[in-house]
This record gives structure tokens, C-alpha cells and sequence, in this order.
């Protein structure tokens, strides 16, 4: 048995030039991936950004119309307590005039009888 040993002499030598130029593709691609990665991150944020703007501005139109709405309601149901609240002021006017009216003939009705036995 007859071993034979093989010997390679190594004479990958690794520079520090060759390092440098390595180390400088690598951070140029890098530079490219994380530009690529803010373009992107910044089309999406501005999509969001305008996807927001117009939900918000639905939300306000839906709120600007409940609003609206609501304010119907109030004064609808405002006007039916102040046309009740005039209906029964002018009753009570009209009432108090009535009665100012009735004692006015009662007391001339007085005064009429009196004159009247006063002659007989």
C-alpha cells in the first residue's frame, strides 16, 4: 500500500486592494438596494397619504350631513313648541281682551239701571 500525498500550494493571496474593491461593490449594491427600498417605501407612504386624505374628507362630508340632518330635526321640532307656545299666547291675548270687553258692558249695564231707577 503505497499512500501518496498529494501537496497544493495555495497561492490564492488575498490583498487588501482586493478587499477595498470587494468592500466597495458590496456597498455600492447596497446603496442601490436602499435606494431602490426608500423609493418604493416613499411611493407607498404617499399612496397611504392620499388613501387617508380622501377617507378623511368622506368622513368629514358625513359628518357636515349628519350634522345637517340633526340641525333639521332641532329646528323642526323648535318650531313646533314656538307655533304651539304663539298659538296659546294669542289665545291668552284674546282671552284677557274678552274679558276686559265683558266687564266693560257689565259695569255700563250697571250704570244703566241705576240712571234708570234713579229717574223713576
Amino acid at each position: 500500500m503505497n499512500k501518496s500525498k498529494k501537496t497544493t500550494k495555495s497561492h490564492n493571496v488575498v490583498t487588501s486592494k482586493y478587499l477595498d474593491t470587494r468592500l466597495e461593490k458590496m456597498t455600492d449594491y447596497l446603496d442601490m438596494r436602499l435606494e431602490k427600498m426608500t423609493d418604493y417605501l416613499d411611493t407607498r407612504l404617499e399612496k397611504m397619504t392620499d388613501y387617508l386624505d380622501m377617507r378623511l374628507n368622506e368622513f368629514k362630508e358625513e359628518i357636515r350631513e349628519d350634522l345637517k340632518e340633526g340641525t333639521v330635526k332641532i329646528l323642526q321640532i323648535v318650531d313646533k313648541f314656538i307655533t304651539r307656545f304663539d298659538a296659546e299666547e294669542k289665545d291668552r291675548a284674546a282671552h284677557t281682551v274678552l274679558h276686559q270687553r265683558i266687564s266693560d258692558t257689565a259695569d255700563n249695564h250697571d250704570m244703566r239701571l241705576k240712571k234708570i231707577e234713579a229717574r223713576s
